[in-house]
Order: structure tokens, then C-alpha cells, then sequence
């Protein structure tokens, strides 16, 4: 069975090198049949809605990982009127910004990424935009998991695992006092819904497929003819003014002439704490609110993609001290990361592992803001997430009340398409010339895998 799944694997590959370029058609990125037969494979154990993987700790057979990599997200929208697509600003600081964007969202409301796409998506820089829903889950089938299933998961991962035999692998205290008394409490309450913990591993999934996408490149000194300025990973009822957070992040870094610098950039942050209750109000490592977008530079891009050697002969050869300090992080492996690393993967691609995992406790924004702390800036360990949106985390006060959204803000949360489509005809009034057209929402309409613009 599992030299059946490998030998499908191969194939898969072989069609997806022979059919694609750098940026053509993502929808020919993999062979979508192969696919569908590898997951037939590995669903013979299905359970319950959760595929059993047995001899690997991840959710699918770890033979899928590399398949599902490549495989595209529900929606995939590709600037071609936008002359820098392909090539980004010269300069940072230039007006000619080039961005890509991760969204998150659900087949619930597929409406949202949809209006992300024509309205404030439509902004002449963003390149690429890539909708992530439950089609590109690593276990399919994750949605349909019993009550009984979710309420076991929540269990396991609420409760401290000592002793000889860990099924979570917690090596750090603050860490695993902080997500065992945190884990699915969000602003509305504990979740105790199958979608909400399977969203959770969404984000790793998404950082395969950015790691796909850019590392081909990574093999070539020539990242800054290839990589956006800045990748942005939002939520579905994210709403982004383009012009302020260029203002806020690539303008700042150029001014003050950090332009190589990797550096990452939030719409709201919580910063690390010392001497609070972990239990309740405190944060172990500094974690961007994934609602209101976090935003890599792509000096922090080149690092994200590039590979992790820790075999000593090899560092020796490559001399990179980044990898000496990114190895000791892996050795105090404080959530359990070493055991889905090998030689030569990236970050991104240790992330996207370590979200696939069967014990998977670790809420979205956490992951992010563990991989920036811990692999991004290794050095620190506390890096500053600066807000694009200062003084306030856009349209949510500090004590969580909403408040209009208005054009003077670069990131704001909770927006339903309609917010969308008026906050982004503001933005087209001020500058008309970074639009193709008026990003009006009644020119589309959505049809679930594919976004088509009515003709």
C-alpha cells in the first residue's frame, strides 16, 4: 500500500514538472486525479471523519505531504494586467509595489474570498491572491469528525502530558501552560466545533504552498526578480487599504534604510509578557492577530524558503551561523518541531509538517508567531511585531468593541463583503490609477473551486 502511494507520488511530479512554468496556470500545478487516488488510498483506516495514519504521527500518510504541497488552493487569481507581476519593484521604497496574498477561509462563506478578490484584491500590486477553504484540508474529511472526536482532541490537548509517554510533546513550561489552559478559547468562548479546529491547521497547509511556489526560486541568487515585496496572510473578513500598508511597512523600512532586513509586520500583535498568568492573560512569544493580517517582507521570505541544514559537514561547507542558531532551536525542540524535521527542509516547510501532525494543539496565530519568534529571528527570540495600524489594532478597540472601519485604517477585521466593497471604492476615489476598474461587487459571481468573472 504505502509503495503504491510513493509510486503515485513520483507520478504526480513528473506531470506537474512537465506541464508548468514559474507563474502559469496554478490549476496545472499537480495532476488533480492523482490526488484524488492517494486519498482514496490513505482513507481505507477513515474514522469518524479523521484519517488513521498508522507508523507516521500525522494526519495522512506522510507520503500525501509532498503531493499536497502542490496542490492549488479553491481559489487561485492572477493579476496579468498588473506590468510587475512577474518582476517586483526594482526598490523597495519604489511606488510600484508587488504583493501576493494568503487568505483563510471556509466553503461556509466562500462569498467572502470572493469579495476580497474584486474589491480591495483588485489594487494594481497584488500579483497573486490564494483562497485557502476546507478543499485543501490534509485530512478531507476533517469537517465531518464527531462530537465525540472533537471533544477528545480538546481533552488531549488541554491536558499537561508528563511521564515517560507524551502525546504531546511539550518540552517548554511556559509553552505548555499557556496552550493547555488556552487551547480553543477564542473571543466568542471554547470552540467545541469540528470546523473551527480544523481551520486551525489551515495556515501551515497554506505555508506549504508558499513554499512551493517560491522555493524553486531559492536555488537562484536572483530572489528580488521573483519574490513579492511583501506576502500577506490574512482572514476571509480581512479588508487591507494597499496605499497605507505600504505607508505603514515597505515605505518605513526603506526610510530608515533597513530595505534587507527580514522583517514582519502585523495589523495587531500580542507582545510576549513576563511575570502574568499564562493560565489567562499572558502570551509566551509575541503572536500577530492572524484577523487583521501579518505581512513578511521579502528579505523574511528568502530566509523562510531557503534550506535548514543541520548536518555538520554541511554547515561547515555553507558557513551560515542562522542555521547553527536555527539547529539549537530545533535541539530544545519546545513544541515538539524536531520530530517532523529532516536535513535540507525550510521553515516553511517544517511548519507545514508540524500542522499535519495528529496531535496538533496550536491555534493558527500561534504557529505563526512560534515561527517568527523561534526561526525567523533565532537570535532574539523576541522579535517586534509592529503594528501596521498604529496606535490601535484598526477597527477593534483594546477592549474588544468593534468600531466603524474607515479609509483611515490599513488592516481591519471582521468585515463582511459589502465593508469590503465600500472600503475599497474609497481607496479607488483616491487613487483611481492604481485600480483596473471600479471594485464594485456586482460584476462577479462565485461558483464554489473556481472564481469567474461574469463577461
Amino acid at each position: 500500500m504505502r509503495r503504491l502511494v510513493i509510486a503515485i507520488a513520483f507520478i504526480a511530479i513528473y506531470l506537474w514538472k512537465d506541464a508548468s512554468t514559474p507563474y502559469a496556470d496554478d490549476k496545472h500545478a499537480t495532476n488533480e486525479a492523482a490526488l484524488r487516488m492517494a486519498n482514496t488510498t490513505n482513507t481505507s483506516n477513515h474514522r469518524d471523519g479523521r484519517i488513521s495514519s498508522e507508523g507516521t504521527p500525522f494526519v495522512v500518510d506522510e507520503a500525501m505531504l509532498d503531493i499536497l504541497k502542490s496542490h492549488p488552493p479553491t481559489i487561485v487569481r492572477n493579476n496579468h494586467e498588473n506590468p510587475y507581476r512577474t518582476h517586483p519593484s526594482n526598490g523597495i521604497g519604489n511606488d510600484d509595489l508587488v504583493a501576493d496574498v494568503i487568505s483563510i477561509g471556509s466553503n461556509s462563506r466562500p462569498h467572502y474570498l470572493a469579495a476580497q478578490v474584486e474589491t480591495w484584491s483588485s489594487h494594481a500590486s497584488i500579483r497573486n491572491f490564494w483562497g485557502f477553504t476546507e478543499n485543501e484540508d490534509y485530512d478531507p474529511e476533517c469537517t465531518s469528525m464527531s462530537m465525540e472526536r472533537v471533544e477528545a482532541h480538546l481533552q488531549t490537548c488541554r491536558t499537561p502530558h508528563r511521564g515517560p509517554r507524551k502525546d504531546i510533546p511539550w518540552n517548554d513550561a511556559d509553552i505548555e501552560t499557556f496552550a493547555i489552559h488556552r487551547y480553543g478559547e477564542t473571543e466568542a468562548g471554547l470552540r467545541h466545533e469540528a470546523g473551527w479546529v480544523c481551520a486551525q491547521r489551515r495556515v501551515g497547509r497554506a505555508l506549504g504552498w508558499v513554499h512551493h511556489r517560491y522555493s524553486r526560486y531559492s536555488q537562484h541568487n536572483n530572489h528580488s526578480t521573483t519574490l513579492p515585496d511583501l506576502l500577506l496572510l490574512v482572514d476571509d473578513d480581512t479588508s487591507l487599504d494597499m496605499s497605507n500598508l505600504k505607508r505603514q511597512t515597505v515605505d518605513k523600512v526603506a526610510g530608515g534604510g533597513g530595505a534587507e532586513q527580514p522583517l514582519v509586520y502585523a495589523g495587531c500583535a500580542y507582545p510576549k509578557t513576563t511575570k502574568l498568568d499564562l493560565a489567562t492573560t499572558g502570551w509566551p512569544f509575541s503572536v500577530p492577530h492572524g484577523g487583521f493580517g501579518t505581512f513578511f517582507t521579502r528579505s523574511a521570505i528568502e530566509k523562510l524558503v531557503r534550506p535548514i541544514h543541520c548536518d555538520t559537514n554541511e554547515n561547515s561547507r555553507n558557513n551560515n551561523d542562522d542555521d547553527a542558531i536555527i539547529c539549537a532551536n530545533l535541539k530544545e525542540n519546545k513544541i515538539g518541531e524536531l520530530q517532523v524535521f529532516h536535513d535540507g527542509i525550510s521553515v516553511l516547510e517544517l511548519f507545514y509538517r508540524y500542522s499535519a501532525l495528529t496531535n496538533f494543539c496550536l491555534h493558527s496565530d500561534w504557529t505563526v508567531g512560534y515561527l517568527i519568534n523561534r526561526y525567523l529571528y533565532p537570535q532574539s527570540g523576541q522579535p517586534v511585531l509592529p503594528r501596521a495600524n498604529p496606535p490601535l489594532c484598526g477597527n477593534v478597540t483594546d477592549r474588544g468593541k468593534n468600531i466603524l472601519c474607515t479609509s483611515e485604517y490599513t488592516a481591519c477585521h471582521r468585515q463582511t463583503p459589502k465593508d469590503m466593497e465600500s472600503l475599497a471604492i474609497t481607496a479607488f476615489m483616491k487613487s483611481q490609477r492604481h485600480f483596473g476598474k471600479i471594485p464594485t461587487l456586482e460584476g462577479t459571481e462565485f461558483v464554489m473551486g473556481n472564481h469567474v468573472p461574469k463577461s
